[in-house]
């Protein structure tokens, strides 16, 4: 399997390699070495899965749902907020608020609303939390007289 941003494996060189003047192999080869820290540098580099919040066949708007504890918030850095919603009942409309603290302001990013069975939105948000501040998402919704149900799915990533 190819990882993306990487160099192929050096697959036709030995992964131990004899020192000069040895016939026993005692160390990585330098070919392997340099594959192996790119793998590295490739892991580290990217994104920290920290929550998803998979919620089915909701009916009410929702509020105040915790994506990041204030207590779980100890690094500065940009977060991704990934969301899906879709609707089950015609009529109705739903949409994604995410609410945190930014510079001592409480801020507020609004999703794209879904309105239609046939058209789910999907969206993504940056953000830049204070530290020791939590992130939470609500939804707000047009309820019709027969009800609403939808479907909400979110991500949140801390990117490094």
């Amino acid at each position: 399997m190819a990882l993306p941003n990487l160099p192929p494996q050096p697959l036709l060189t030995d992964v131990l390699e004899a020192p000069r003047g040895l016939t026993v192999a005692r160390k990585i080869h330098r070919v392997w070495s340099q594959w192996l820290t790119a793998v590295i540098d490739r892991v580290q580099s990217a994104p920290i899965m920290l929550t998803t919040s998979y919620q089915k066949n909701v009916t009410a708007a929702l509020s105040g749902q915790v994506l990041l504890p204030a207590a779980s918030n100890t690094q500065t850095g940009l977060y991704r907020i990934s969301y899906h919603t879709d609707l089950n009942t015609a009529g109705g409309k739903a949409k994604l608020t995410v609410s945190y603290t930014c510079d001592g302001s409480v801020r507020t990013l609004t999703g794209v609303e879904v309105s239609s069975l046939a058209d789910p939105t999907s969206g993504v948000m940056v953000i830049d939390p204070d530290v020791s501040t939590a992130v939470t998402y609500g939804t707000t919704c047009v309820i019709p007289g027969g009800g609403i149900s939808y479907n909400l799915s979110v991500t949140l990533e801390r990117l490094l």
